[in-house]
């Protein structure tokens, strides 16, 4: 869409990771990844399950990007919705490459390029940079998938999820439909990478995709009011965004999901009436 405000791109698994292209960061302010047994068991299922083999390509949804520049030698793209499907793809890129690398393939690490990027001073850091809660977990798990059974890792988000991964991989692999195919890893992760297309909608900057959000969520994308509500806040904070942030990260530990809006529904009767 050249000229366009909006970019708009229908792109493969492999194009949105590939090497070279921009990281993405997960603000302070998202939540902590939350997928479980439930939505991981339904992705892979319509990923690799008898009743997905002919259809191509699968198409995963849309994830909503903001541009900035918040990483030292490169540019990160900031990550507004869409973070529970990029988390759950790295990981599944992580626990295929292990699972590749135990059918024998030689190669199997050299796809990590997918999951890190050399950008900052040659270091290699997360292709994905999730919030800080999560962020040292997660680079551990992409790095070494096996890490999932270690007692610090075990119990949190990540860690579970990535030990349902490799279970259903596993079980997977030795259902009906990978019978005759010699390395089912190996053709997991190929359709992974190939057939699988997102919709990548990035915006110039945090304000226009918070504006974005608004109307998605009119034109039917689930968006829980909490969500249009911060969206709402942090698009009119100008320079004082870190602020409300803040308040808002604070406000979340004292509340959950639902009560937030609770407590903001109440505020506002008790100061300015119904």
């Amino acid at each position: 869409m050249s000229g366009a405000k909006y970019e708009v791109l229908s792109q493969t698994v492999e194009l949105l990771l590939s090497p070279g292209t921009a990281q993405f960061q997960v603000p302070v302010f998202q939540r902590r990844y939350a997928w479980g047994a439930e939505e991981i068991g339904q992705l892979i299922d319509d990923l690799f399950g008898e009743s997905a083999q002919n259809e191509l390509p699968y198409f995963l949804g849309s994830i909503v990007l903001a541009r900035q520049d918040g990483i030292p030698g490169g540019a990160a793209d900031l990550v507004l919705d869409g973070q529970q499907r990029l988390t759950t793809l790295s990981l599944l890129i992580s626990a295929l490459i292990d699972r590749m690398r135990g059918e024998g393939a030689t190669d199997a690490d050299e796809h990590k390029m997918y999951l890190f990027s050399r950008r900052v001073k040659g270091k290699k850091t997360p292709k994905l940079l999730l919030q800080p809660d999560d962020a040292k977990a997660f680079e551990i798990l992409i790095g070494e998938p096996a890490q999932a059974s270690e007692p610090k890792l075990k119990s949190t988000p990540l860690g579970i999820a990535v030990a349902k991964i490799l279970e259903l991989l596993d079980e997977y692999a030795a259902g009906p439909q990978y019978k005759d195919v010699p390395k089912p890893f190996e053709a997991m992760f190929s359709r992974l990478l190939y057939d699988v297309e997102l919709v990548r909608i990035t915006a110039p900057s945090e304000r226009d995709a918070f504006r974005l959000f608004e109307t998605l969520n009119d034109r039917g994308l689930a968006l829980s009011a909490a969500d249009l509500i911060k969206n709402k806040l942090f698009s009119r904070c100008k320079g004082e965004l870190d602020d409300a942030v803040d308040s808002w990260g604070n406000l979340l530990l004292l509340t959950k999901d639902d009560d937030v809006v609770n407590f903001l529904r109440t505020f506002w009767i008790a100061f300015k009436g119904f």
